[in-house]
């Protein structure tokens, strides 16, 4: 089944051009023309800040099956609509098949400052025990990702999960809009996007915005150990620490590669065993439990759903290397997950090796939170800092660790070698950045990982 073009101009309110066939049908969706060929593609052409590609649009058009959406009026020939935003009409055409294929699919749509990605793996998992779901794939959470994801959903699936992220105000309300979940989780405040916003409380009412989108009946799930988010109205509080949560953790035993506990989901307990490390990745899991007993799993089906979980990338990625224990975190950074990868550091045995890349996004408040990230480390009991970038040197001075050196970004050969150096049987070593300071590269180079 595809969305018909006479769809998609009732639907965006746009223009077709002379010769469009308004009863063919389109099943894929694309902003990028190297991904129509062989599909039944509508493509959007999106005028982007280096690239316009309404240019390439003549090769699109060349498939017969294809079509496009427009908004330059030069560009409009046959099979193509013209709009006044092409980023506009991919997210109408997925709220109208949101409210039309997938009116009857329950919706959880998770946002917060970190974490998402995860809780969404997570979640899938535990709605997965008792159901058929879908969700997105990656982090395809942006005003491209996420309507493309809806779009992608097959109609009659009983659950979807949906990532939802944001850079910008506004943002995350378009995308709750579209989306209109019925079950929404927030996974905590952080700095991330501060630049942006200026202070936590405000990243906090912007993430609040996903609730508008919010169908009737809907329920919110937070973290509640995280103190901006524990007041929320009729919220689902759920952690470890605030003895006000409703769904708490509790006896943890860790083991190095993940953590068994005993699980409080609202009045019913249970055992279970979370295939990832760190206190972080428990109250994760906390708010995947919460959201799939809502949605109706039992918890018979759920309570061993995580257990041989794994995060996707180099996230939070134990790895034992020739007697070396390397903790792969360099998918993304903020101060709230140094933080916690630090503290996962300060549990293992041996010397605490931190490899640190800068975190982004963080404005005028940057230095102020790379420094607490060297303190933050000190109180870990780091024993070798290996700093990456200028905003690290901040961490370098403020944490005061005997053995500290500091490589400019990129500079990843002499970093491997000083590493390689410093390394040896017994260490453990924390190697964690921001996406943009490709960790991964130096990862590679010492550990081949």
């Amino acid at each position: 089944m595809g969305i018909s073009m006479e769809r998609v101009v009732r639907v965006t309110g746009g223009i077709p051009g002379e010769g469009t066939d308004p009863h063919r049908e389109y099943d894929y969706f694309t902003v990028d023309s190297r991904e129509t060929a062989g599909h039944r593609a509508l493509f959007f052409a999106f005028r982007g800040d280096r690239t316009d590609a309404h240019s390439y649009l003549p090769q699109v058009l060349s498939d017969p099956q294809c079509g496009a959406v427009i908004d330059e009026k030069e560009y409009l020939s046959a099979n193509t609509v013209l709009v006044p935003s092409s980023r506009a009409a991919l997210l109408a055409l997925a709220s109208d098949y949101r409210n039309n294929e997938l009116r009857d699919t329950v919706c959880i749509g998770i946002t917060g400052s970190v974490g998402k990605t995860t809780v969404k793996e997570m979640t899938m998992r535990c709605v997965g025990s008792g159901m058929p779901v879908c969700g997105t794939r990656g982090n395809m959470n942006s005003q491209v990702g996420l309507p493309r994801t809806v779009l992608e959903t097959v109609p009659g699936i009983p659950a979807a999960v949906y990532e939802m992220g944001m850079s910008l105000p506004g943002e995350l309300e378009r995308l709750t809009m579209c989306a209109r979940p019925d079950i929404v989780i927030i996974t905590g405040i952080g700095a991330s996007h501060i630049e942006a916003f200026g202070t936590r409380e405000r990243i906090r009412d912007e993430k609040l915005t996903i609730l508008r989108g919010l169908r009737d009946g809907g329920r919110v799930i937070v973290n509640g150990d995280d103190p901006l988010l524990s007041s929320v109205d009729g919220a689902v509080r759920c952690g470890i620490d605030n003895p006000d949560n409703e769904v708490y953790a509790y006896n943890l035993r860790p083991d190095g590669k993940g953590t068994a506990c005993t699980v409080n989901l609202l009045g019913e307990e249970f055992e279970t065993y979370i295939g990832a490390v760190g206190r972080h990745s428990v109250v994760n899991a906390l708010l995947a439990f919460a959201a799939a007993h809502i949605i109706g799993v039992s918890t018979d089906k759920m309570k061993d759903s995580l257990g041989c979980f794994t995060a996707g990338g180099n996230r939070m990625r134990i790895v034992d290397c020739d007697g070396i224990t390397v903790i792969a975190d360099c998918y993304n950074s903020s101060p709230e997950a140094l933080h916690a990868s630090l503290g996962l550091l300060a549990e293992q045995s041996g010397r605490r090796i931190a490899v640190l890349g800068d975190m982004f996004e963080l404005g005028g408040h940057s230095a102020r939170l790379h420094a607490e990230a060297g303190r933050r480390a000190r109180e870990c009991g780091v024993d070798a800092l290996f700093c990456m970038g200028e905003g690290m040197l901040a961490a370098a001075a403020s944490a005061g660790v005997p053995f500290t050196m500091c490589f400019p970004e990129g500079c990843f050969d002499r970093a491997a070698e000083e590493l390689k150096k410093y390394v040896r049987r017994g260490d453990a070593v924390l190697i964690k950045g921001s996406h943009g300071m490709h960790l991964e590269i130096l990862m590679k180079k010492v550990f081949g990982i």
